[in-house]
């Protein structure tokens, strides 16, 4: 592995197509530990085999390949939760809203 790693970083498109289908079970399983829906998780994982090919170049250890693309995946993962965390709704908070909004009608009318 230590060799494909070094012919990646060196440019070969081939060895890092390798290097990602051996590693692509364990970044799926690992993406599908942080998000929840098949489509985040597939963009994590594209994404980050997007970012080590135009990265490589900077790993200077070849030994630690797999925890560098582990981390470039958690942090697509942690990105893509983050926005999708932001679009969620809590159907609790809405009906408690709700029921705020109900309540100061109400009081609104009889007054």
């Amino acid at each position: 592995m230590n060799e494909l790693i070094k012919k990646a970083r060196d440019g070969d498109e081939e060895a890092f197509t390798k290097l990602i289908y051996n590693l692509r079970l364990d970044l799926y399983k690992i993406a599908r530990t942080r998000l929840s829906r098949i489509e985040d998780i597939e963009d994590a994982v594209q994404e980050t085999m997007i970012e080590a090919f135009h990265s490589i170049k900077k790993l200077k250890e070849p030994k630690y390949f797999k925890n560098w693309i582990i981390k470039i995946l958690i942090n697509k993962c942690n990105k893509i939760y983050s926005k999708r965390k932001k679009y969620n709704v809590s159907f609790e908070n809405l009906e408690l809203e709700n029921c705020i909004v109900l309540r100061i009608q109400f009081n609104r009318q009889f007054r």
